[in-house]
């Protein structure tokens, strides 16, 4: 399972795109990052933003993630 979190206090022009890579089978919890320079990485970033409950973070589909940042899937 995929989720998709898009980071800024104005959700209709998101700065930052992070996944959740979930595999239950695995028991393995993945976070990463998506920069144009780098592309997707590992990143605590997620994590720490969702422990401490920054209101800038907000959960988004797939379908607005590609809309929001078509390079991060192409």
């Amino acid at each position: 399972m995929v989720r998709y979190f898009a980071l800024n206090s104005d959700p209709a022009q998101p700065y930052g795109l992070m996944r959740m890579l979930i595999d239950n089978e695995a028991k393995t919890l993945i976070t990463q990052s998506w920069s144009s320079s780098d592309g997707w990485r590992d990143s605590e970033y997620l994590a720490r933003l969702m422990f401490t409950g920054d209101p800038r973070l907000d959960e988004i589909t797939e379908q607005h993630a590609r809309e929001l940042f078509p390079d991060a899937f192409g």
